[in-house]
Formats: structure tokens, sequence, C-alpha cells
């Protein structure tokens, strides 16, 4: 694989572990933890870094990329989310999803790329465009959202959250969106093939 300003074969300068990849239909997004240039391996590590690489004509690695990539650049994602880090990523066939996190706040998961059957949860006039997706419409009044799993199909995603309420209760909620006609988010209950979110949870009193 090549990367910005790496001879082929060789990650970033500095690159700790590769934390994760995610492969869409035609891009890949690569997970990185890098340390400071000249900081000693047990260091610990500093920050987290998503790369992308391939297509990006429906912005699915980000608006300032909308052409195809043949290497790796590291990805800006401008979402209004400072002082978040990455933890997780996926891919659908033409988007991409990012889980940010940041102590003492609710999870976000920001998402962007192609939306032609909902994929990101977006108009589609502001497909390709980094979206925040909406977690509390389906979470409920919640003191804390952590994503504890994300995965994605060409055209539906899954999400796991663990949420906690302020009177104590403790549970998890699965979610999905997207593409639907073949039963991914559950059964269908409509002719269009794209039913409105839907959940299952668990429960237990903390």
């Amino acid at each position: 694989s090549l990367f910005d300003d790496c001879s082929p074969g060789n990650l970033p300068d500095d690159t700790d572990a590769i934390l994760d990849v995610a492969r869409g239909g035609n891009h890949t997004l690569v997970l990185l933890s890098r340390r400071p240039a000249g900081e000693a391996y047990s260091a610990p590590i500093t920050h987290v870094e998503v790369w992308g690489a391939g297509d990006g004509s429906r912005g699915q690695l980000g608006p300032s990329c909308l052409e195809h990539q043949p290497r790796f650049r590291r990805l800006e994602l401008h979402h209004g989310l400072e002082g978040y880090r990455i933890v997780a990523i996926a891919a659908g066939w033409d988007s991409s999803f990012f889980v940010m996190r940041k102590d003492g706040v609710l999870d976000e998961i920001v998402s962007m790329g192609g939306n032609d059957f909902g994929d990101i949860g977006v108009t589609k006039a502001k497909a390709g465009q980094p979206n925040i997706v909406d977690l509390i419409s389906v979470a409920g009044v919640a003191r804390s959202i952590t994503v504890t799993n994300i995965c994605a199909g060409p055209h539906h995603i899954i999400v796991i959250l663990q949420i906690k309420t302020a009177n104590g209760m403790e549970f998890q909620k699965v979610v999905g969106w997207g593409a639907s006609r073949h039963g991914q988010l559950g059964p269908i209950l409509s002719s269009t093939g794209r039913p409105p979110r839907r959940s299952q949870e668990k429960g237990s009193r903390g």
C-alpha cells in the first residue's frame, strides 16, 4: 500500500500500530495510532488518525477529497467535535463512519458519503458532507451513550449502543439504518423496503 510521503510498503513515520481497516465498495479506511517524532517506543500512544484511499467522488473521503486517491492520505474531519478522538471506523459501499469519543460526554458518530438508500441518514442535498448521526432520538434521555460496536454492509449500518440513564438504568440498544428490502434491519413493514430505524434492547439496573 502507498501512503502519502512514504516509500512503497511503509507506514507513515512514528506509526505505532494499525488499529482497524474498513473497506467499502471502492474506498478503504485505515485507523492508525501514532506518537510524536523522537518519542521512545514505550511512550504512551498520543493520538489516532484515519487515512483513506480510493474513490472519493461521493464524499466518502471527506469534502476536500472528491476524486480518486491512489495513495492513502490523512483525512481531516471538520465536524465541530474538537477534543474528540476516533475510536472505530466502518465503511459502506460509498459511505464512511467514524465513532468519536471524548471523556465525560456522549459518543458521536460522524458519517459522510453517498445517501442513495439512507446510508448516512441525511437528505441527498447534504450527501457527501460530514454529518453527525442523531443518536439521541433513538437512545432517549441518557446520561451517557457509548458506541460499543459498528459495522456496515453495502447500504445498511448496524450500531450497538451502551446507554446509561440518570436514574441508574443501564441497557444495550441495537440500532440500524439504510436499505432493508431483504430484512437487514428486521421485519419489513412497508412496501418501500426502507422502514424507519429499528432497535432491540436489553436492560439491567446498575
